[in-house]
């Protein structure tokens, strides 16, 4: 078992061995010598076989508690009915496994209202967060389902102050705008008519149509601002242009007299290589080939009017 030791021989013993300390806490003495012996899973029974073909087996004695949790682990088994009424307060055992079960997402308060159509109401408690994330959202949300003018209409100068408040606050913001001016539009459409009757009203559209216009002006100023610098900015490339197509013909001539200083350092090699004991007719005859060679097609020419000449003198003396 899991802490004992059973130990059987020849010798007619069998001992029962504490794996702690080693020492005998148990022995029983049979009558014929020992062939076998071993302890049933719940360590209730022992059985010995013995060499005259004897099977001993014996029952341990145990205690009502102990009986009675035996019981009601029996009972308690997996797939059995009393298991599946054990109740949600039975606690598990060391080999249980505990699922945990999947917690559904709790819902807003707007969330719930738009699932139950009441847009108005919706729109209220999204205003009641004071975040202009959820706000924005939601008067997304009633924009798609159109139920936007449904949202607005019927309010009172109360319910309709934190409407105005919240556009005057935002309407300027570019991450609300697009959306915040097709809903100052649509409030203008349904309360244009009752403008005068409330002078805390009539005073937050006042307001809200000075906000738009310093943003108008603002965003004219900026459009005047951006024209400007695109001018100068063109003018500063259209005068790097010219300062490159001024600096290429330098650069041409300081090439064209880097390859003539070559030509020249080349024709002084070819003039040292002519060796100093030569004859001169050998030098005048390599400078005067090399002349024709430079010259060309006139050089030949030359050779050719030269020959006839001495042909002619020929023939004089003839």
């Amino acid at each position: 078992t899991g802490s004992r030791l059973l130990s059987a021989g020849l010798d007619q013993h069998l001992k029962v061995h504490d794996l702690a300390t080693y020492e005998v806490t148990h022995g029983i003495k049979y009558s014929v010598p020992i062939l076998s012996a071993a302890v049933a899973p719940s360590n209730a029974f022992l059985c010995v076989g013995m060499a005259d073909g004897t099977l001993s087996v014996r029952a341990r004695e145990t205690q009502p508690a102990e009986a009675a949790a035996q019981a009601e682990a029996r009972e308690r088994r997996a797939g059995t009915y009393r298991f599946f009424i054990r109740g949600q307060h039975s606690a598990p055992s060391a080999d249980d496994e505990e699922v945990a079960a999947p917690r559904k997402p709790s819902l807003r308060k707007y969330e719930l209202l738009l699932r139950r159509f009441q847009y108005q109401a919706a729109l209220d408690a999204a205003l009641a967060t004071g975040n202009p994330v959820v706000v924005a959202t939601v008067l997304e949300e009633l924009m798609q389902r159109l139920g936007l003018t449904v949202a607005l209409a019927g309010r009172d100068a109360v319910t309709l102050e934190p409407v105005l408040t919240f556009l005057l606050k935002y309407i300027a913001h570019p991450r609300y705008a697009s959306t915040l001016i097709d809903v100052t539009t649509a409030v203008l459409d349904v309360y244009s008519s009752v403008l005068g009757r409330s002078p805390l009203i009539d005073s937050l559209f006042h307001r809200l149509a000075q906000r738009v216009r310093e943003e108008a002006a603002l965003q004219t100023r900026l459009q005047r601002t951006l024209g400007a610098m695109d001018v100068l900015l063109a003018a500063a490339d259209k005068a790097a242009n010219h300062v490159h197509a001024s600096q290429s013909p330098s650069q041409d001539d300081s090439a064209a007299t880097a390859t003539t200083a070559v030509n020249e350092e080349a024709d002084a090699q070819d003039a040292d290589s002519v060796p100093r004991g030569a004859p001169r007719k050998r030098a005048r005859k390599q400078s005067r080939e090399g002349e024709v060679q430079r010259k060309g097609g006139d050089g030949v020419a030359g050779v050719a009017g030269a020959g006839a000449v001495e042909g002619s003198k020929k023939r004089r003396r003839k």
